[in-house]
């Protein structure tokens, strides 16, 4: 009697799940049918779905953008300055006092030539290549 009951719930299933899927095809195809049967309708229909649809999403990324543009314009710029090559120490401690007067410029730092090559030997990841 349990392998007889096993069977029907199989079948049972089985038919469930045949129906489910018939349901679903004539779905479809009537849906297809009624597309083509009046395509300006049905494409006027299906383009306002998907601005309502893609608003959303485009709300999200102007709003991340917005706020990685706010948070750039916060932070100060920095401004390297190369004097022409031979110049004195002298020269660039004048130049960047005359930079430290200025009420605009915030901080000013005066490095050597071997100072800044060694930071951009560190920061860049060109260590090996410069060392050539």
């Amino acid at each position: 009697m349990g392998a007889r009951r096993e069977v029907h719930r199989e079948i049972a299933w089985r038919n469930r799940l045949r129906g489910w899927l018939r349901s679903h095809a004539y779905s479809l195809f009537s849906a297809l049918g009624r597309i083509l049967h009046r395509p300006l309708d049905q494409g006027l229909t299906i383009a306002v779905l998907a601005v309502a649809l893609a608003l959303p999403a485009l709300g999200l990324v102007a709003v991340q953008n917005g706020a990685q543009l706010l948070a750039g314009a916060a932070r100060p710029a920095d401004l390297l300055l190369f004097l022409v090559e031979g110049a004195s120490q002298e020269l660039a401690a004048d130049f960047a006092d005359r930079l430290r007067g200025d009420p605009r410029v915030l901080a000013v730092e005066a490095r050597s030539p071997e100072q800044a090559l060694e930071e951009f030997r560190s920061l860049s990841g060109f260590a090996d290549a410069l060392a050539v």
